[in-house]
């Protein structure tokens, strides 16, 4: 496959308008520094990703790309094969944003996405392609509904998802092997996903869905969903530090199945819970 060959750093500085930098879906690039891409206020597409050709973007140091900042800037960042030495940082606009990171990626240190405001979308990993990612995976979204969803994902110390507040019907956060899409509001989908230290996971105003199917953590858990009917349901979830449970005010429900259910059976994958609503209750179980 051909290949574009960077000795340092690839840095790329575009100023406004819609702005492409592809590999026309057969080119690959290698960096020996960093590769730092920069687009202005409107629509910004960086593009390596063929099904077919498979191209691999190599970068030794660090990955930082940042589109359009302004209304309008419906940035596109796709990427076949990934293999970051240091951190991938992508940052969105105040439109809809997507990033597309289809799998065997490598990340050494950590990844962040942070997508701003707009009806965004971001994939990491795709079952059988798996995303390992050394450090932290952050996933930060805006007022809007967001779609994120990662598949075979290993994650070496904490995972953190913050959505805005919806704009549609509600926000919706699944994380394991089920890939339900619902109308209108955020959505989060993560088949089996492996998380070496914590989780945090944090709704906003609004309906709220969040399911955890095949999802692992090794330290803690914290789910904490804002005003509004919020549901949370668990499945076949395994936690080893302690899960705690916020839920604000409005008609919720927590639903648990046998192998992940918050009891003192054989069977509890949950080592220790707390389920809290703002109108004063609390539950707590072993």
């Amino acid at each position: 496959m051909p290949t574009v060959a960077v000795g340092r750093n690839f840095d790329v500085a575009l100023g406004h308008g819609v702005n492409t930098l592809t590999g026309d879906g057969t080119v690959g690039l290698t960096a020996g520094g960093h590769f730092l891409y920069a687009g202005g206020l409107n629509a910004d597409v960086v593009d390596f990703q063929d099904a077919a050709a498979n191209p691999l973007v190599s970068v030794t140091g660090s990955l930082v790309l940042r589109g359009g900042r302004g209304v309008g800037g419906a940035n596109d960042f796709s990427f076949s094969r990934l293999t970051v030495g240091r951190n991938a940082v992508i940052y969105g606009g105040l439109d809809a944003d997507r990033v597309d990171i289809d799998g065997d990626a490598s990340i050494t240190r950590s990844m962040g996405l942070h997508l701003g405001g707009g009806a965004n979308t971001a994939t990491v990993g795709y079952q059988t392609k798996p995303v390992t990612v050394g450090g932290n995976l952050t996933y930060a979204g805006g007022a809007g509904d967001d779609v994120f969803s990662a598949g075979a994902t290993t994650v070496t110390r904490h995972l953190i998802v913050k959505l805005g507040a919806a704009t549609g019907q509600g926000q919706k956060l699944l994380l394991g092997e089920a890939a339900a899409v619902f109308a209108g509001g955020n959505q989060v989908t993560l088949p089996p996903v492996n998380v070496g230290g914590n989780a945090v996971l944090r709704g906003g105003n609004g309906v709220d869905r969040f399911q955890l199917d095949y999802f692992t953590v090794q330290g803690r858990l914290t789910v904490a969903t804002g005003n509004g009917d919020d549901t949370i349901t668990a499945s076949r979830a395994t936690v080893t530090g302690r899960t705690n449970i916020y839920l604000g005010s409005g008609r919720d429900s927590f639903v648990a199945d046998r192998r992940s259910a918050p009891s003192s059976r054989a069977s509890s994958r949950l080592a220790g819970w707390t389920l809290r609503k703002s109108s004063g209750w609390s539950i707590s179980g072993c």
